[in-house]
């Protein structure tokens, strides 16, 4: 690949391992074996947003500051806790 080239390649097992070493201690068992390598992706990534902001309301207008502009109500807090419960979770159980 050349150097500042616009194309990435992602390496996908990486990407897999590292969501599953983060998912690990949030999810029992069960939705480990049952959740899809995209979901699982995804989630991991929102719960390190979450870790990372101070509170629900800041991590969910990170998530979703371009879509709740097209929202009537944006109540980005209340998406990302109906979100997280999808996966059993709340924002107040994810600590490093």
């Amino acid at each position: 690949m050349i150097k500042n080239s616009p194309y990435v390649t992602l390496n996908s097992k990486t990407i897999e391992q590292g969501s599953h070493n983060i998912l690990i201690k949030y999810l029992d068992e069960d939705m480990l074996t049952t959740i899809d390598p995209f979901d699982a992706v995804q989630l991991a990534y929102v719960i390190e947003i979450c870790i990372n902001h101070r509170n629900q309301a800041a991590a969910g207008r990170y998530l979703y500051a371009n879509s709740r502009t097209q929202l009537k109500s944006n109540n980005d807090s209340d998406r990302l806790r109906k979100y997280l419960l999808k996966f059993g979770l709340r924002f107040d159980g994810l600590k490093r």
